[in-house]
């Protein structure tokens, strides 16, 4: 579980954006516009989720490395 410094909340209103999207389009087509939209901010909030973790884990180093770093030599 990602601990809140782990979180970009900015992600959060793109995957909202993108779920609400992804409703309308499925609500208009469907026509059941309040059902979709309801789903969409749903799927939107976990894409946020989603999108937040994910996004923080893959700038992030290993062992507190930075970029550019000489690995250490294996003892022996």
């Amino acid at each position: 579980m990602a601990s809140k410094r782990d979180f970009n909340p900015s992600m959060m209103g793109v995957g909202l954006v993108l779920g609400m999207s992804i409703g309308v389009s499925i609500g208009v087509s469907q026509d059941n516009l309040g059902l979709w939209i309801a789903i969409g901010a749903a799927m939107g909030i976990s894409f946020g989720v989603a999108l937040g973790s994910a996004n923080k884990e893959e700038g992030e180093e290993p062992d507190g490395a930075h970029p550019g770093a000489e690995p250490d030599e294996p003892s022996r």
